[in-house]
């Protein structure tokens, strides 16, 4: 279902995931067969970092690109995981394969290596401390030698009984609060 409130105002859509209801504009949604809402299993978003407004369409990566617009953000919704909160991924998941040294980061993260022996291989783990229940971000370890795919963090929210994972640039791990915050504002107006 769609609306139109008044002249100026965006068209609105109206989605449910599972049981959710979500009312959003569809500017916000990825891909343009999901742009007329309806019932889904998932929906995919991209939203601007500083303003948390609609990004502009998707454009493909140029082969000599080395990292994606470090100013948007690529949501995936989902119903929430009974089996496992984001919350609690790094010390129920992640911390068998981390290796025991840490390091400071900007913005107060801390940052610790996964082993190079388990499933994340060449990935960084980026936690506040400190246990990484407010913000865990995987990120693929920076590259001497770059192979033309961008450079991505993945972090996942729980807002309330949705699940949110968020791909971002590692340019935005120092405003990682701005970050959770805004998304969750974001997602909590869709919810309303």
């Amino acid at each position: 279902m769609t609306s139109r409130v008044g002249q100026g105002t965006p068209r609105l859509v109206d989605v449910s995931l599972g049981s959710l209801r979500l009312r959003l504009d569809p500017a916000y949604i990825r891909h343009a067969e999901d742009k007329s809402g309806g019932p889904m299993n998932e929906l995919m978003l991209a939203t601007r970092f500083d303003s948390f407004r609609p990004a502009p369409a998707a454009t493909p990566l140029q082969p000599d690109m080395t990292q994606a617009d470090a100013d948007v953000l690529i949501l995936l919704l989902r119903p929430a995981d009974a089996t496992l909160n984001p919350a609690d991924r790094t010390s129920k998941l992640y911390a068998r394969f981390l290796e025991s040294d840490t390091w400071s980061h900007p913005g107060g993260l801390v940052m610790r290596r996964f082993s190079s022996k388990g499933p994340y291989a060449g990935e960084e783990l980026y936690i506040d401390p400190p246990e990484g229940r407010r913000f865990a971000a995987r990120c693929i370890r920076p590259r001497q030698n770059h192979d033309g795919l961008p450079d991505t963090c993945v972090a996942d929210l729980r807002v309330e009984a949705i699940d949110v994972n968020i791909r971002f640039s590692p340019d935005l791990l120092p405003d990682w609060e701005k970050l959770v915050s805004g998304v969750e504002g974001l997602v909590l107006s869709m919810t309303r």
